[in-house]
């Protein structure tokens, strides 16, 4: 019953409350491949096009999230490569930009970089909304960049500000290069902070042949407190709705 509740709750939410939705496609006009994602693209997007940044609509803006691109700190926000000598030698890879050719988007892709590395094939996108605002998360595609078929990832997981599981998608099969691609979609989704783990250190040092793109979110105003007095109210109805059903049986 509980979790029915929490479900009927949420959904109250997301009908009362009106939500933005933005599109991370990492379109860097001045981008070069393995330069590193600069931790401006994605910030309080208030206009799809800003400079040399270009986002995908989804039904709105999101002025009020702040993103960033970890979780190795190598050469993070540069316009530089990544490393040199190229991959890195030291160890820290680093989150990259690659113009295409990861199956079939043509939009650029992330992925981590850094042969031997400790995240080699792990990329983290961060989502926090600013205070009276929650981020919420429905959908990003994955794909590869080899030209034949690859082992499945070990997959996504969201995690909220303090590390608590919220969602998870494991044993992704990815498609190769120019055969398609994997959208995964996530409902339910939200929190001040949103963790996005993209895990394919399974594959070695191939982790970095696997690339994410048009990571979709949003912004969802925290309600007003009459707005809980009447999710509340609408919450009591759904359990006294529960507990008749049940004496019916």
């Amino acid at each position: 019953m509980l979790r029915e509740i929490l479900r009927a709750s949420l959904i109250f939410v997301m009908l009362v409350v009106p939500m933005c939705a933005a599109v991370l496609t990492f379109q860097i006009s001045d981008a070069t491949n393995n330069q590193s994602i600069p931790q401006t693209y994605g910030d309080n997007i208030s206009a799809f096009s800003v400079g040399t940044f270009t986002y995908g609509s989804a039904g709105g803006l999101t002025p009020n999230v702040a993103v960033s691109y970890g979780p190795a700190t190598r050469g993070i926000g540069s316009t530089v490569d990544c490393g040199s000598p190229y991959p890195p030698a030291d160890g820290t890879g680093c989150v990259y930009w690659w113009n295409g050719n990861f199956g079939d988007l043509t939009t650029p892709v992330i992925g981590q970089l850094g042969r031997g590395a400790t995240y080699e094939g792990k990329v983290l996108v961060t989502l926090t909304a600013d205070p009276g605002y929650w981020v919420t998360l429905a959908s990003l595609d994955l794909a590869g960049w080899y030209t034949t078929s690859m082992p499945a990832i070990n997959g996504v997981t969201v995690l909220d500000g303090s590390d608590a599981l919220l969602a998870s998608q494991l044993g992704i099969s990815v498609p190769a290069r120019g055969v398609g691609h994997v959208s995964l979609s996530f409902t339910g989704i939200y929190a001040s902070t949103l963790k996005i783990w993209m895990d394919a250190s399974n594959l070695g040092t191939n982790g970095e042949n696997v690339g994410l793109s048009n990571l979709q979110f949003g912004q969802l105003a925290v309600p007003e407190p009459s707005t809980w007095f009447s999710l509340a109210s609408g919450l009591g109805l759904v359990a006294l709705g529960l507990r008749r059903r049940r004496r019916n049986r």
